[in-house]
């Protein structure tokens, strides 16, 4: 008996999650996250240092600033998810709704922090950087969220890619402690990685986003300068 073509068993069934660029990438965060949590942030509670006496008079900060800040990373990467965009717009702004709560309470807990229980020995230019990279945070988050209420659809995804990337510099900016060379860097060496991530948040998702459209001149604009 022959098969009809439109038949289900004639074409092939997508698998459940294709294994693409995202998902390697969120992959990778995964694996960064959990080494800065293995080999920087436990030794922070389990070692009797002064970070350690300072963590503990903190706490009240720097646990729902750290939950709010884990909340953040995880949720980030779902919104960056077009299959949730297009078959779950409901789920895509409620994500939405928790990751712009999340940073914007980690946020202001960042700079309370700063303020109330600076690093001791971190120095002014330490201090600033930590200071303005929470700044960041909040003012991207706010951009990005203004946009998709405004419908700015276009806006949005470059603020939103932003804020993660600011969301990242926890990560990316630790990630490297267990390494001797790096671990023995000084504040202000290390305000300047700070502020090479800052600015790497900034400019890298425009370009990620816009990059074609920015370098690719335009076919009118390009005929219009040869008649000239």
């Amino acid at each position: 008996m022959k098969r009809d073509d439109n038949s289900p068993g004639n074409f092939p069934i997508a698998p459940l999650f294709p294994v693409n660029a995202k998902i390697i990438l969120y992959f990778f965060i995964g694996i960064l996250f959990i080494s800065v949590l293995l080999f920087t942030e436990l030794p922070l509670i389990t070692v009797n240092n002064d970070n350690h006496r300072r963590m503990a008079e903190m706490l009240w900060l720097i646990f729902p600033h750290a939950l709010c800040g884990v909340t953040a990373l995880i949720a980030g990467p779902l919104q960056f998810s077009s299959r949730v965009r297009k078959t779950n717009p409901l789920l895509h702004r409620r994500l939405g709704t928790v990751y712009i709560c999340a940073v914007l309470a980690a946020s202001v807990l960042a700079l309370i922090i700063q303020e109330k229980y600076p690093v001791p020995g971190s120095g002014v230019h330490l201090e600033s950087a930590g200071t303005a990279q929470a700044i960041l945070w909040f003012v991207t988050t706010l951009i990005a969220y203004a946009a998709a209420i405004n419908g700015q659809i276009a806006a949005h995804k470059v603020w939103m890619s932003r804020s993660y990337g600011i969301t990242l510099i926890f990560v990316l900016s630790r990630v490297l402690n267990p390494l001797p060379f790096y671990s023995r860097i000084t504040p202000d060496d290390f305000s300047i990685v700070l502020w090479s991530l800052m600015l790497f948040a900034l400019v890298v998702p425009e370009l990620l986003l816009n990059g074609r459209e920015i370098f690719t001149r335009k076919k009118s604009y390009r005929i219009k300068l040869q008649n000239r």
